[in-house]
């Protein structure tokens, strides 16, 4: 495994990407916000609800991300040598629920641009 330095600041970029998903989280939030309160179209008011119902579970998932960085960032400064099995496991699978979020938020990103703006 890498040394504990590379290990680190690859784990920093991570917590930089969940703190980015987060922020357009809360912005895509804010923004369904306005546009509900402008609308007075049952389809829109129907897409919006969903929209904003898969962002709360985003604010949810991204906290769950977060906690799995920090406690593996707390690992890795109590094991130094880092090739402990279990440190090599949670690094993976953070990994994979990292990439299978961003895949996630950018389908849903681009619903939220067609769905929402193709009725408002």
């Amino acid at each position: 495994m890498a040394p504990l330095n590379s290990q680190l600041t690859e784990l920093d970029k991570w917590l930089e990407k969940i703190i980015s998903f987060q922020q357009e989280n809360t912005a895509l939030k804010l923004r369904l916000s306005e546009l509900v309160d402008g609308s007075i179209y049952t389809d829109f008011l129907q897409k919006a609800e969903s929209l904003n119902n898969e962002l709360l579970a985003n604010d949810e998932s991204l906290q769950l991300i977060t906690d799995s960085a920090r406690n593996l960032e707390e690992l890795l400064h109590q094991s130094p040598e880092n090739n402990n099995a279990s440190i090599i496991q949670k690094k993976t699978d953070l990994k994979k629920d990292i990439d299978a979020f961003t895949k996630r938020f950018s389908q849903l990103k681009r619903r939220f641009l067609t769905d929402l703006f193709s009725v408002s």
